[in-house]
């Protein structure tokens, strides 16, 4: 949250509102994310919810990076490096989500349950997101 925060001060001045309505889905990102993976990790949600919601605030917290990356390339008031990264990061979690999304509707929640191996597009945009992610924090916490 300190970094939503943060970022919403320095873009502000420059990107008016735009920065608050990016700011709101970073903090419902985070927050969305910090519960479901304590429920997660508190055996709380069945596979189908922990994909249903545990991966929706997912998605929630890379269309903020994405988002916050396109606001600070635009402005300037980012690294072009962060912000390209931030995008690309967010592009692998969309591919991802969208692989993922088609194989429920081809196949069902349930047998998603049963895989015994991920589908490889699906399973390697995500790997390259959770790359892109830390990678792109550390920059961020570099650049501020």
């Amino acid at each position: 949250m300190p970094a939503v925060i943060t970022l919403h001060g320095r873009l502000e001045p420059v990107a008016g509102p735009a920065s608050f309505a990016v700011a709101a889905i970073g903090l419902a990102a985070v927050t969305g994310t910090t519960i479901f993976s304590v429920l997660a990790a508190l055996g709380r949600l069945s596979v189908a919810q922990l994909t249903t919601w545990q991966g929706g605030s997912f998605g929630l917290l890379f269309a903020w990076v994405g988002l916050i990356s396109l606001v600070g390339l635009v402005t300037g008031r980012l690294p072009a490096g962060l912000g390209w990264l931030g995008l690309v990061a967010m592009a692998l979690a969309l591919v991802a989500a969208v692989e993922v999304t088609r194989m429920v509707r081809r196949s069902g929640m349930e047998e998603l349950a049963k895989l015994t191996r991920p589908p490889v597009v699906a399973a390697l945009a995500t790997l390259g997101a959770l790359v892109a992610f830390p990678a792109w924090c550390v920059l961020l916490g570099l650049s501020l």
